[in-house]
């Protein structure tokens, strides 16, 4: 079974990893929610901290989209590995990047 992300139907936070994804070939479920979808999830306690983005694979569920971002990173092998510090350096610049521009939206 493909990893599932869910998240409202637009880019917002999100985006960074559908991108991840996309560009990888992994094939994932991208599962887009509306507002009033969102409260029956937080209210069915299907989500960690009760906000998406989600990301559910192995039978588990994960949030918080930076650490989501992370770990698409590690699964499609975008992110270099830690011995590689200077790699690693610079691929956690852009992260902090797209994380300094969503914070604007």
């Amino acid at each position: 079974m493909p990893p599932r992300l869910t998240y409202l139907d637009l880019k917002g936070i999100a985006e960074p990893i559908r991108l991840a994804f996309w560009i990888s070939g992994v094939e994932f479920e991208d599962v887009r929610v509306s507002y009033d979808e969102v409260k029956a999830l937080r209210a069915a306690k299907a989500m960690p901290f009760g906000q998406v983005p989600v990301l559910e694979f192995d039978g588990e569920t994960y949030s918080q989209s930076a650490a989501i971002l992370r770990h698409v990173g590690r699964m499609t092998k975008m992110l270099p590995e830690p011995n590689d510090a200077h790699a690693l350096m610079r691929v956690e610049m852009l992260l902090e990047g797209v994380r300094d521009v969503m914070s604007f939206w």
